[in-house]
């Protein structure tokens, strides 16, 4: 039994990493059954087994997946607790801006990225929230966030 992601939110910050980071040297065909492979939670050898119409679907859909228009999130859940997207750029510190620019700059520090824009909600009052202070020493990896959440963050900085 295969799972196979329906859209962004179904794939991981950490396996699209992964993924980037496998095929820089690879040819189509490499790549097509590497993104098969981690995306799917699939050995090579497993990928290679499928027969050609179900691979060939499958990479239609990985496809179609990683060409959608991501949605920026301001709120998230993230092992129960609930993150908030720093909700204002403009009044946040200079450290903040620092690390938010250099941690999104390398897609290996996405993670660590995540932990600078998405933080804890202490507060909240309709749609209005507070979140904890940026801590530069409180960086953590969220590479497990599903890749819509970092590639929604593409409406306020290039990643």
């Amino acid at each position: 039994k295969i799972k196979i992601p329906t859209d962004l939110s179904d794939i991981t910050i950490r396996q699209y990493v992964q993924f980037l980071n496998e095929t820089e040297n690879q040819t189509d065909h490499e790549k097509a059954v590497t993104m098969v492979s981690i995306f799917c939670n699939l050995t090579r050898e497993q990928v290679n087994q499928l027969p050609a119409s179900d691979f060939d679907m499958i990479l239609d859909e990985m496809n179609k997946i990683l060409e959608s228009e991501p949605k920026h999130e301001r709120i998230i859940i993230h092992k129960g607790v609930q993150l908030g997207f720093v909700p204002n750029l403009d009044e946040c510190t200079l450290g903040e801006i620092i690390a938010m620019d250099e941690l999104i700059q390398d897609i290996k520090s996405w993670g660590e990225a995540m932990s600078v824009f998405y933080r804890p909600i202490t507060k909240k009052i309709n749609d209005h929230y507070d979140i904890e202070p940026y801590k530069p020493n409180k960086i953590t990896d969220l590479s497990d966030l599903p890749l819509s959440v970092a590639l929604g963050v593409q409406v306020f900085f290039t990643i």
